[in-house]
């Protein structure tokens, strides 16, 4: 098991020559994130430094800048922007773009207080999937998509959304890091076959942006109950329409069906991409509220190099060499799973977490 030895950095660490720490401003399982400052560029940013425990082991060092790699490459305006990374003296870390906002889980939570409108709801998951198109484009998959890793950064008076957290994405078709990861994904957005362990594709992130959106609608997920009972569900249970748990009669029967067809149980009834469930979604909104703007979402070039060190961040070093062939993703026998098979993959996941 990983060491779990975490140290905080105190303010004013001089970080790698170029960094200063200014206060500790986040964190989770793989490291903490600090406010920075950087002079030779006079400019701040969000620095996450892996805990010390883990980077003393490679296979954690190579999974952390794994995540910087990729998120370099996937260079687009709904993903957070990264802008250098690597191994220095105090620690393995990589910098990236300073957020001012909230998560979408924080925006759920705080309904009540600060009621936000369907077609919100909508612009947020169609950026999201726009993000998301983009990921699958370059050959990944997230498995990890849920409401508190799709960030609502303010700038000026708008907020755009901003992808976030690929710790435990991987090659769509697999790779040698597939079973690496400290986590197998959240048991509230997993789809079946990622909860049976079986082979991915694109589609499982369908699915968990489905049950994103249906959280948005309803400020809940779609199952309820302890980790056995909610990965039962998603594999046998169908979920239920947003409109019957809605607090308001505002979602319109389009959008439900928006929604079970993201969350369906076979892979191939859900959308076929990321395109088409956006695609879908710009139709309610543009017959709910056809005056709402969205942004624009034209990609920016990918890759590049890093101003102040010249590092590649292009990732396609380590992402060039085409992957195995994986297997077929699963069908509509899913439905049929024992809940023996369904409790051994939770327990997996469980002692992952720990």
């Amino acid at each position: 098991m990983a060491s779990t030895e975490r140290t905080e950095l105190p303010a004013g660490t001089e970080f790698d020559g170029r960094y200063k720490i200014v206060r500790r401003i986040g964190g989770g399982g793989m490291g903490n994130v600090y406010l920075a400052d950087e002079p030779r560029l006079g400019r701040q940013c969000a620095l996450k430094v892996l805990h010390v425990g883990l980077a003393r082991q490679r296979e954690h060092v190579e999974r952390f800048l794994r995540e910087a790699q990729m998120m370099a490459r996937l260079s687009h305006p709904n993903i957070v922007g990264i802008f250098a990374f690597g191994e220095a003296p105090e620690g393995v870390y990589f910098a990236m773009e300073l957020l001012d906002g909230e998560d979408l889980q924080a925006r759920v939570k705080q309904r009540d207080a600060r009621p936000y409108a369907l077609d919100e709801c909508l612009v947020w998951t169609v950026e999201t999937a726009r993000a998301m198109g983009v990921v699958h484009k370059a050959g990944l998959i997230h498995r990890d998509l849920k409401t508190s890793n799709v960030f609502l950064a303010r700038q000026g008076e708008q907020e755009v959304v901003k992808l976030l957290d690929f710790g435990i994405a991987r090659p769509a078709e697999g790779s040698d890091l597939t079973r690496t990861g400290v986590s197998l994904g959240t048991p509230s957005y997993m789809s079946p076959e990622q909860i049976l362990d079986s082979s991915l594709d694109h589609r499982t992130d369908i699915y968990s942006l489905g049950v994103v959106l249906f959280k948005l609608l309803t400020g809940r997920t779609p199952f309820q109950g302890t980790p056995l009972e909610i990965t039962t569900q998603h594999c046998t249970v169908p979920p239920p329409r947003p409109s019957v748990l809605a607090a308001t009669g505002d979602i319109p029967r389009e959008l439900d069906e928006i929604v079970l067809k993201a969350m369906a149980k076979s892979p191939g009834n859900r959308f076929a991409s990321m395109a088409a469930f956006e695609q879908a979604l710009l139709t309610v909104l543009s017959e709910e509220q056809p005056t709402t703007a969205l942004r624009s979402a034209a990609p920016r070039p990918a890759g590049g190099v890093d101003e102040a060190t010249g590092l590649d961040l292009t990732g396609a070093g380590a992402l060039a060499t085409p992957p195995p062939a994986g297997r077929r993703a699963p069908g509509a026998a899913l439905v049929l799973v024992t809940v023996a098979a369904i409790a051994a993959c939770v327990l997996v996941a469980v002692l992952a977490l720990l």
